[in-house]
Parts: C-alpha cells; structure tokens; sequence
C-alpha cells in the first residue's frame, strides 16, 4: 500500500509540478507554444518515485551506489534530452527520496534487497564461492 502511494505521488506530483512549470514557462515565452499540444502520458514518473523509494530496501552498503546512481541517471536524461518529460523525472525521483519515511517501519521487516548479491560478489572476490 505504501508503495503506491508513493507511486501516486510520484505520478500525480510530477505531473502537476511539470504542468506548473510549462505554465510559467509559456507565461514568460521560453517555450515554443506548440507545447500546448504536446502529450504526456504514461507510469513512468510514478516508476522514477518508486525507485527513488527502493533505497530503503537495498542493503545499507549498497545505497549511496544506488541512489547517486539513479540521481545521476535523471540528470543525464535532462542534460541530454531537454525535454520536459526528463524533467518530471527528475521531480518525481525528488519525490520518492522525500518519501523515504514512508518506508521506514517496512523497512526494518524486509530483509534489504542486494543483501544476498553482496554476499556472492564478495564470496567471489575472496575465492570463497563453491562451484
């Protein structure tokens, strides 16, 4: 449940924090009018917030790796595309970072995901791993 809630708010929020910049954006003429027209449909913001959320989840030794990951992901994506849509990724990853305490109780329940990959790497670089 909670996870989609932050899903919504991902979706929802980034989409309407998008449309108040395009708002603002044509207000003061640094957009194309055509954008008025433009579309923009589908869960990937919602799917950017979520995984902004799953650093709760992954093993504590691997989170910093994952979220500089993701952050510099959707800040390629905006650097490279300029698009808005890149944008709303960006604000929605915000979203799921800002959402973390919504994971915390569950967080201490889960076993953390990457914990048993950890485990292998390592296993692995010691020459511990069983054929």
């Amino acid at each position: 449940g909670r996870t989609t809630l932050v899903f919504a708010a991902g979706h929802i929020g980034a989409t309407l924090l998008t449309a108040a910049g395009l708002w603002i954006a044509l207000r003061m003429d640094l957009v194309e009018r055509t954008i008025v027209n433009a579309r923009d449909v589908g869960p990937s913001y919602g799917f950017f917030a979520v995984a902004a959320l799953m650093t709760a989840f992954v093993d504590p030794r691997l989170r910093r790796p994952y979220a500089a990951g993701l952050v510099g992901l959707v800040v390629v994506l905006v650097a490279v595309s300029q698009s808005f849509t890149d944008a709303g990724h960006l604000l929605a990853t915000g979203l799921g970072f800002a959402c973390l305490r919504v994971a915390g109780r569950a967080r201490t329940t889960l076993r953390p995901v990457g914990a048993s990959l950890l485990k292998l790497v390592q296993q692995h670089v010691h020459g511990t791993a069983s054929a």
